[in-house]
């Protein structure tokens, strides 16, 4: 398959990819931290990337990406690896401060 047909596949759905890991992602994190039904954590995780500012920076990061690969598949990979990394919703929901309750 020529390289530039492989780059027109993974642009179609990278977005709905990414976000299904990220979720993913997020789901597993909510699991450990609690007790709720894998059920109710999903549906947490979806609402979470949703209304976040999750996607909106997915969709401009790995137009980024794309860009800068210039066919190279090995730099479209990291690029990808580097978005997920960057994005994952349980390092933002670890970084939010604590509300104080004095």
């Amino acid at each position: 398959m020529p390289l530039v047909t492989v780059f027109h596949c993974l642009f179609e759905h990278p977005l709905t990819l990414l976000g299904c890991l990220l979720v993913a992602e997020y789901s597993y994190f909510l699991m450990q931290h609690g007790n709720h039904t894998w059920e109710e954590v999903l549906a947490l995780a979806v609402e979470e990337y949703q209304t976040s500012n999750v996607q909106p920076a997915i969709s401009k990061a790995v137009k980024a990406v794309f860009c800068d690969c210039n066919g190279n598949m090995d730099g479209l990979c990291e690029g990808v690896i580097k978005v997920v990394v960057e994005n994952c919703m349980s390092n933002k929901l670890l970084m939010r401060p604590v509300a104080s309750s004095v």
